[in-house]
């Protein structure tokens, strides 16, 4: 068994740095190629230098090979797409699609604070903050924190509009 002995520390230092500085499919590829660099041990030592996980290395190695399948002047991200990093579709669903019940709730609420122009439809107005929706949700259970709030309002179309003298 020929296992690698190690970079130094200045060298591994070198290789966290760079590694902090890619985007995470890059990052990925680096590790795989510092890994075959090696060769034997290298991606259990390249885990362990760059604080990731093996089968992240090994996911990394198989995009390796599949750059070598395609245009290698003009290779392609995992994604498929130049400006995205990850395929569309991962990630948690929206609350409101997950539940139907939570978006006919958060129209009550928000019908009982809003308020319109007669002349116009489209305009629509809260005198809610999105801290005070969050704690009017919760009180009919359910709980969501304050930036899932202020995202329903925008997506709504509510402004923020408080009653003032003139």
């Amino acid at each position: 068994m020929n296992e690698f002995p190690g970079y130094d520390a200045t060298h591994e230092e070198m290789m966290r740095l760079y590694f902090r500085s890619l985007p995470e499919d890059h990052r990925r590829r680096y590790a795989a190629v510092e890994a075959l660099k090696i060769g034997y041990g290298g991606v259990a030592y390249v885990a362990r230098v760059l604080g990731m996980s093996r089968r992240t290395i090994y996911t990394g190695i198989r995009e390796l090979e599949g750059m070598g399948d395609a245009d290698r002047d003009h290779p392609q991200r995992p994604s498929g797409e130049a400006n995205r990093v990850r395929r569309r579709g991962g990630g948690r669903r929206p609350m409101l699609d997950n539940d139907p019940q939570l978006a006919e709730t958060l129209h009550e609420v928000l019908e009982a604070h809003s308020a319109g122009s007669p002349t116009d439809p489209d305009v629509r107005w809260t005198d809610l903050k999105p801290m005070q929706l969050a704690q009017e949700l919760s009180e009919q259970g359910v709980r969501i924190c304050r930036n899932t709030a202020a995202a329903w309002l925008h997506q709504a179309g509510f402004r923020r509009r408080s009653l003032r003298k003139n």
